[in-house]
């Protein structure tokens, strides 16, 4: 997917585990990473996908597109 070339491989990573509807909880436990990490890791995907701000955008964009 040519979207997902503007993301790095832990971006791609955490973007697949949205798409399997993880938390960001979740998300930071099997990356070994803190929550915060992983809320600046969704942050940076949204505005590389030019997603709105609205709640669940990113949520939504990945069940759609990234499966």
């Amino acid at each position: 997917m040519t979207t997902n070339k503007k993301l790095t491989a832990t971006e791609s990573r955490v973007l697949q585990l949205i798409a399997e509807q993880k938390k960001s909880k979740e998300i930071a436990e099997i990356l070994f990473v803190s929550e915060k990490t992983i809320r600046n890791h969704r942050y940076n995907i949204k505005k590389k996908l030019d997603l709105p701000k609205e709640n669940n955008s990113l949520l939504k964009w990945a069940i759609l597109n990234f499966k």
